[in-house]
């Protein structure tokens, strides 16, 4: 199993060491074309073709129009129909 290079969570106050955070650097290209889809059903829509990325596919900067499933090893990300999920990475000053 390959051990998580992103932090997928948005951190709001300073390290317990001191370090500030900066807010994400974009370092996405464009959205990379995914070629797995799935059926999924939402309260809105009902059941729709869904396009489906894993995580390491993304680089913080990627916005994800819904409806739209984010995956990995252990977790699912269910962006629904008219929302949107951006990628977002926090770094150590000076990373």
């Amino acid at each position: 199993m390959k051990a998580p290079t992103r932090n997928w969570t948005e951190i709001k106050s300073d390290t317990p060491n001191g370090q500030t955070l900066r807010p994400p650097c974009n370092l996405a290209g464009p959205l990379p074309e995914t070629r797995v889809r799935t059926s999924a059903y939402f309260e809105e829509g009902g059941r729709q073709e869904t396009p489906v990325w894993t995580l390491d596919q993304l680089a913080p900067g990627h916005r994800v129009a819904g409806p739209a499933l984010l995956i990995d090893d252990i977790s699912t990300i269910v962006v629904e129909p008219s929302c949107e999920a951006e990628v977002r990475s926090w770094c150590f000053m000076g990373c």
